[in-house]
This record gives C-alpha cells, sequence and structure tokens, in this order.
C-alpha cells in the first residue's frame, strides 16, 4: 500500500506491513489491515488511526457525525414551528400546557444540541480541510446560509420564551410561513455543498431563491399586518 499522490505524510501501518511481508507472523498483520480498513475504509487517502504517537480521525468519520446532527438539527427546525401553529391555534389551558412542553423538550433536548454539535464538527471539518476550498464563493455562500440558519434558531428561542409567558403576538399564519424558510435553506446548502458551483453567478442564483425571494413574500405580508393576531 503507498501513500496517495501530494500527501505528505507516510501511513506506519502501511510501512509496517510492507516490512513484515514474509515475516513469521503475516496474520497477525493482515488482522491489523482489516482493522484499518473497518475504521478508515478502502482508500488509502485516509489517514490510519493507527499513526504513532498521534490519533487523528478519519474525515469520513467527522463528516459522518457531521450530516448525522445536522439531520437532527433540522428535524427541530422544521417540527417546532409547526408546534407553533398549533399553539397559536390553541384556547384551552390543558393543549396550552401541553404545547410549552412538547415545545421546550424539543428546543432543549433536540434542536439546540444537534445545532451545537453540527457546528463544532463543522469547523473541524473547515480546520482540517477549509484551505483547500479557500476563495471558493460556494464555500462561503454555505457559511452565510448557516449564519442564517442560527440567526433563525435564536428567534425560535424568542419565540419559545414568548409562548411560555403567553404573550404571543402572531397569527398561526405566520408560523405557517416560518416553517418554510428551513426548507429553503436546506436545499440551498445541499445544492451547494454537492455541486460546489465555481460560478459567482450560480452561487448567487442559489442564494436569490432561498434567500431573497422568500423575503420578498413574506415583507408584504408582514407590512399589510396579516401575521398579528
Amino acid at each position: 500500500m503507498t501513500p496517495p499522490e501530494g500527501v505528505g505524510f507516510t501511513d506506519p501501518l502501511s510501512t509496517t506491513l510492507k516490512s513484515k511481508t514474509g515475516s513469521q507472523q503475516p496474520g497477525r498483520y493482515a488482522a491489523a489491515e482489516k482493522i484499518k480498513i473497518a475504521f478508515c475504509g478502502a482508500s488509502s487517502k485516509v489517514v490510519s488511526p493507527f499513526v504513532l504517537n498521534e490519533w487523528q480521525p478519519p474525515v469520513l468519520w467527522i463528516k459522518a457525525l457531521h450530516i448525522s446532527f445536522m439531520v437532527t438539527w433540522f428535524a427541530g427546525l422544521f417540527y417546532l414551528p409547526r408546534l407553533f401553529v398549533y399553539h397559536a391555534m390553541s384556547d384551552d389551558a390543558i393543549s396550552i400546557e401541553r404545547f410549552k412542553i412538547m415545545e421546550r423538550k424539543l428546543f432543549f433536548g433536540i434542536m439546540t444540541p444537534g445545532a451545537i454539535l453540527t457546528i463544532v464538527f463543522g469547523v473541524w471539518l473547515l480546520w482540517r480541510y477549509g484551505a483547500a476550498y479557500h476563495g471558493m464563493p460556494w464555500l462561503h455562500a454555505k457559511m452565510f446560509l448557516v449564519l442564517l440558519l442560527i440567526a433563525y434558531h435564536l428567534f425560535c428561542g424568542k419565540l419559545l420564551r414568548d409562548f411560555k409567558q403567553d404573550r404571543n403576538r402572531y397569527h398561526h399564519v405566520f408560523y405557517r410561513l416560518l416553517n418554510e424558510a428551513p426548507v429553503l435553506a436546506l436545499f440551498g446548502i445541499v445544492m451547494l455543498v454537492v455541486v460546489k458551483p465555481a460560478s459567482p453567478v450560480v452561487v448567487m442564483l442559489i442564494l436569490f431563491f432561498t434567500v431573497l425571494v422568500p423575503a420578498l413574500i413574506m415583507i408584504p405580508i408582514a407590512a399589510k399586518r396579516r401575521l398579528l393576531k
């Protein structure tokens, strides 16, 4: 197993396996190689977790955790505004108290931990491989959308406090429209990350349809005060 081109490190496990070929204990090193493949995948481009004196988690594990917690975060972003819809439509005290409990547990038990861990593993990926994408417009656009999602998350926290104190000011239609914002952001982020458009024009078009168009729809409705109770 030879190091990939352009990578300035030597995999000690692979080197050991080479030097031990034909030795008296071939099974021992073959087993170690199987363990390496199980953790790192078959590709030799992944750093082995058996690097001497320094354990570096393979990037695929970090990416898998980042995506998993992103799904958890978005599950809360999709569901909490829907709870706000039904909460705003409720009149009886039993339903109102039930929604307060559901909203609190969703926000603090699922949404916020998912958001924090998504950001932690995302920053970890950016720290390790951000230099490779330096100056690419799609990455800057993705970071912009992530910042908008963080602001959306914090705004949901404010709405949660308003509901908790029984001072909601918005009509249920407002929350129905608010519920669509993370869907558009998710489309934009997935398109940017998967396609990685190098053209600033394409990046701006994605931002236009995921940010500007929804804002142009929401602002006139809010100006007519249709969203207030």
